[in-house]
């Protein structure tokens, strides 16, 4: 028997409020790590693009939109 999954994910705009000493140990999708300049930068651009949500992990089919 597998246990069902549950999809995690971070909420955008709250990552953005937090200072920038708290935004390390991001990487990108490549495993490079990010400055926490560039995840601020990255998180712009994702809520820009209309994503309040990120998934953690593998999330299929999964709503960016925050309800």
């Amino acid at each position: 028997m597998t246990a069902p999954t549950h999809p995690l994910a971070v909420d955008v705009r709250a990552l953005l409020q937090r200072p920038l000493s708290e935004l390390r140990g991001f990487t990108d999708p490549d495993g490079r790590p990010l400055s926490p300049r560039q995840v601020r930068i990255a998180l712009v651009a994702e809520l820009a693009s209309g994503h309040e949500l990120l998934p953690i992990g593998s999330a299929h089919q999964f709503n960016f939109i925050k309800k």
